[in-house]
């Protein structure tokens, strides 16, 4: 369950903000780690869930973030065999070492896809001065691409079922898109909840499940060697949306 974001902010550089929704018992995820030559001699950094020991964001300094969400179907395909069954936490750590978007999304196909529960694996880099993104959609029997362009895009997924949480695309279209795409609508966009629809908000809160924590990456042209500049913020999420620490 998630709810990711990109926008393009100066030529050349690219935003992406990600709401985890998970069970307030599932232990606290650690604060992003760079993991070094992830590719060539560029380093990665992602955080790494407390129980799986995977990820769900990642961006690395040739310029390509990845973001995974669980998807929720109506028609999904057959579900893994439990014995042989591995968590889709650990795919982004598998593809991150590409040099941009296109090259990320096709590397899924090298995995064993029928050992995941569907997935959505958002990647995004920058071509030229453009933001690009691109979506992936494993639904059990077959894998899917759709190049989505320069954006700005969104995604939200739910465990009650995608489909339901429909309206936060529409929020994200009036709220950010209609605004001018700015860092402050994207960031108004990621704490939005209706009072009287917390289940499907965007920082949303269910009982069995809330926003456990927000992650904001920026990606910047770094002037050396065709690198690029990474930052990553992630804050976990207290009861009620409130912040329980930065990291």
């Amino acid at each position: 369950m998630c709810t990711v974001s990109v926008i393009a902010l100066a030529p050349g550089a690219l935003r992406l903000v990600t709401n985890r929704d998970e069970s307030p018992e599932r232990p606290r995820a650690l604060a992003p780690r760079w993991q070094p030559r992830v590719w060539g001699d560029c380093a990665a950094v992602w955080p790494i869930d407390g129980l799986a020991a995977g990820t769900w964001v990642a961006a690395g300094e040739q310029g390509l973030t990845l973001a995974l969400l669980n998807a929720n179907l109506r028609e999904p395909g057959p579900s893994p065999d439990p014995s042989r069954r591995l968590s889709r936490g650990g795919i982004i750590p598998q593809v991150m070492g590409q040099p941009g978007a296109p090259e990320a999304s096709e590397a899924l196909r090298s995995l064993e896809l029928t050992r995941f529960e569907p997935f959505r694996l958002v990647a995004s880099d920058i071509s030229g001065e453009s933001l690009r993104v691109i979506e992936s959609l494993w639904d059990g029997r077959s894998l899917t691409r759709v190049d989505l362009g320069r954006g700005p895009a969104c995604f939200a997924s739910s465990g009650l079922g995608d489909w339901l949480v429909e309206s936060r695309l529409s929020l994200f279209e009036s709220m950010v898109v209609e605004a001018g795409a700015t860092v402050a609508a994207q960031d108004a966009f990621h704490d939005h909840r209706w009072p009287e629809r917390p289940e499907v908000s965007v920082m949303m809160d269910r009982g069995l499940a809330r926003t456990v924590s927000v992650t904001r990456v920026e990606v910047r042209p770094a002037g050396v060697g065709g690198r690029f500049a990474v930052s990553m913020h992630h804050e976990p999420i207290g009861a009620l949306g409130e912040p329980a620490c930065r990291s």
